[in-house]
């Protein structure tokens, strides 16, 4: 919480809403919209925090913008994490904690024990932040003074009892994404340079933890060699720049498959941010890229014409459109099931399996134009495939009251996500998770268009009360843990609103221009 709301890098791009292009002989209210990003990936506490390791706050250009005279303490009022208690603890290092000056290589993790005791007068939870430095280097990536790497609660200690918790994070974690090859070693991607990885338990973002009596809560890690990760972990699929067209004059790297992820998905490689002319806010110099308020930029009209045309459907022979009524074979959902052996489900054939392709070839042109058409707050019927029809309702706090039907009134509702994330407890998104899936099941409601997971930008989203928090590792854990809840019931959740969807001003029809680099480590991550 800081006490100024425009000392917020996104603020200039942020508060006065969308801008439109001008575009040589279209009208006004017809030209596109846009938003820039321009803050890069400095939002929230990567933003106050990294801006006091480089002493911004104490710097004249922050003494004339804000009047600002004693640095951070001026700026910010209750930094990311801040929290308070009933009770007193103490912490103590864990047995099982990865030795400090260890040499990290690719798959490590590194494991934080910590033993929390109340030493106060009265029962309470207490918050375990252990946050990550990655080793920065002035004009190479862009990475934050500090991150979020894991955090744990406890359980509910009575005075004098303690409870161990673990924190773990691996390297891969910890590594940046480099979608301009800015440290010129002729790689784009995910990559954990060379260097010193600094672990810090805190109390909060800007508050090291007293361990075992003293400050005794950093802990460093050595990488030898930068690590690039050009795959992905889960799926082996390769891992690189979508949405960049660059090439780095001094190591000769280029966006190698950006013109494929164009070319698959009918997009036109002309309509880029290449040609924006965006200053994107850099570590390197705050002060002289700190952003601006808007200056309305014109389109070409080639720009405004592929914004708006259709694009014909490509044949991408094994990809192409699947076949219709097809009656080589006569699946049902039913047959989709995996069951044990005594006939227990226990999971579902493989989305890769060829069942699939035959199940959905069985259906007409109209039976897949109306499930796909007529999707809105719920699915409809297909008998020829056994599909029931199925209700959906809206409502990232519960079932909105509008779509839940005759008994609205009935339908709870609960604290927001906001107040969700701030009990730092997985468990209280798990339960909620759990009561709305329960709600579905009394109801009928068997889908549920939440929760939502994109991120507090800044102060003035249109939907925050919807997002979870400023910090992509708390959004995501408590999005996954709400789903997982709801899934134990038997409802399936719409994960929301994908993506790049902090400003609400332009949630359609609008161009957001940012980095790929603030895409994928704050926007797409929590997803």
């Amino acid at each position: 919480f800081a006490y100024d709301h425009t000392t917020a890098a996104s603020y200039a791009n942020m508060a006065n809403g969308a801008v439109r292009y001008t575009v040589d002989g279209v009208k006004s209210s017809d030209c596109p919209m846009y938003v820039d990003y321009a803050e890069g990936i400095y939002t929230g506490y990567y933003w106050y925090e990294t801006a006091d390791a480089e002493n911004f706050w104490n710097s004249e250009f922050a003494r004339n913008k804000w009047g600002i005279k004693d640095g951070y303490n001026d700026v910010v009022q209750y930094p990311f994490g801040y929290g308070l208690s009933y009770t007193e603890f103490s912490w103590k290092l864990g047995k099982d904690t990865t030795a400090s000056e260890s040499t990290l290589t690719a798959d490590d993790k590194v494991k934080i024990s910590v033993e929390v005791t109340n030493v106060g007068e009265y029962e309470g939870k207490d918050v375990c932040e252990l946050y990550y430095s990655a080793p920065y280097k002035k004009g190479g990536i862009e990475k934050p003074s500090l991150k979020l790497g894991a955090f744990a609660k406890t359980k509910l200690l009575k005075p004098g009892e303690k409870d161990v918790v673990e924190l773990t994070i691996s390297l891969r974690d910890m590594a940046s994404y480099d979608c301009y090859d800015a440290n010129n070693n002729s790689f784009m991607g995910y990559e954990a340079e060379a260097g010193e990885y600094v672990l810090t338990l805190r109390k909060n973002a800007h508050e090291l933890a007293t361990v075992d009596g003293t400050n005794n809560a950093t802990f460093v890690y050595k990488v030898a060699d930068s690590v690039k990760y050009d795959t992905d972990e889960v799926t082996g699929n390769k891992v690189g720049n979508l949405f960049t067209t660059y090439t780095n004059s001094t190591s000769g790297a280029t966006s190698t498959n950006f013109e494929e992820a164009i070319s698959a998905n009918n997009l036109s490689s002309s309509v880029d941010g290449a040609d924006q002319n965006i200053t994107f806010m850099s570590r390197a110099n705050f002060e002289g890229t700190f952003p601006v308020a808007y200056v309305q930029r014109s389109a070409t009209r080639e720009f405004y014409d592929k914004t708006y045309q259709e694009n014909a459907l490509k044949d991408k022979g094994e990809q192409s459109a699947p076949k219709t009524d097809s009656n080589a074979t006569h699946y049902t959902l039913k047959d989709m099931y995996v069951t044990d052996s005594e006939g227990k489900i226990v999971g579902i054939v493989d989305y890769n399996d060829v069942k699939w392709d035959e199940l959905v070839s069985q259906l007409s042109l109209t039976e897949i134009a109306e499930l796909c058409g007529n999707g809105g707050l719920h699915t409809v019927a297909i008998d020829s495939i056994g599909k029931p029809f199925c209700n959906d309702s809206d409502g990232p706090s519960g079932f909105n009251t509008q779509m839940f039907g005759q008994d609205a009134g009935y339908a709870a509702s609960y604290p927001c996500e906001v107040m969700v994330a701030s009990t730092w407890n997985w468990k209280m998104a798990y339960l909620m998770g759990r009561s709305v899936g329960s709600e579905g099941e009394a109801a009928g409601i068997q889908g549920w268009y939440g929760p939502a997971c994109n991120l507090h930008r800044g102060p003035y989203g249109g939907r925050n009360y919807e997002y979870y928090s400023e910090d992509p590792v708390v959004s995501g854990t408590m999005a996954a843990y709400a789903v997982l809840g709801a899934k134990e019931k038997g409802m399936y959740s719409y994960i929301k609103h994908f993506a790049v969807n902090e400003q609400e001003g332009v949630r359609a029809g609008g161009y957001t221009w940012l980095t790929e680099q603030a895409a994928r480590e704050n926007y797409f991550a929590p997803f």
